[in-house]
């Protein structure tokens, strides 16, 4: 059997020589199919293609990161608790974090549990600097990983929004009201957008219950 072409077939009379043949043990030269071949060339492989869509995004985000950047004398960052805040005035929407950090690729039933995506990618964040004076050249300084999340409804002054920045969703931290120098950069916690929901969620049910008795009352 040749690696390419038909099948060589060889007509043997009977006779003495033919008991010296045997079945060999040996493996014989086997060709890979081209189909399966060509679904693992490097070129068209799904692994590799998501690797390289995945350094591609992490190119973007870099780009998108250094576009505009906040830079030292807008934010400073706090420690005891870690924190950031403001060092000078902002206008609503004016003080945009973006987040910057280690892409990673998620399984399809993790993408809707990761509140934080960066196109279809996790992102995994630099790590927290929380004393100053333990710092060297390795420390990375990225605002949005700095904002925290408060149960207080009147300190929340930022907002998690996906900005279309280069061609790729990145998240980003925007400052919902104004801002003055030293103000703590706070986001909502969790637990006070669900409080929130429900209470819109309660206003609405009480809201629609009034218009059926108004209108019974019309009737």
């Amino acid at each position: 059997m040749p690696l390419v072409g038909a099948a060589v077939h060889l007509l043997v009379p009977l006779g003495e020589d033919l008991k010296e043949w045997r079945k060999t043990k040996k493996h014989m030269p086997v060709l890979l199919s081209t189909d399966i071949a060509e679904k693992h060339l490097l070129y068209k492989h799904p692994g590799i293609q998501e690797a390289i869509s995945m350094h591609q995004a992490q190119l973007q985000l870099r780009k998108a990161f250094s576009t505009n950047p906040v830079n030292h004398k807008a934010v400073g960052f706090v420690a005891h608790p870690t924190g950031v805040c403001s060092l000078q005035h902002f206008a609503p929407g004016a003080l945009v974090l973006k987040a910057y950090g280690s892409l990673f690729p998620l399984k399809d039933q993790e993408k809707d549990k990761v509140k934080i995506l960066v196109g279809n990618f996790g992102i995994s964040p630099p790590k927290m600097i929380s004393e100053f004076d333990k710092m060297d050249s390795k420390s990375v300084l990225v605002p949005f990983w700095y904002v925290k999340s408060t149960l207080e409804e009147e300190l929340v002054n930022m907002q998690l929004e996906t900005k279309q920045l280069h061609g790729l969703a990145v998240p980003c931290y925007v400052n919902t009201v104004s801002l003055e120098p030293g103000a703590l950069l706070l986001c909502e916690h969790e637990n006070l957008t669900k409080k929130k929901q429900k209470r819109e969620e309660i206003s609405a049910a009480a809201k629609a219950e009034a218009g059926l008795v108004a209108k019974k009352r019309k009737a």
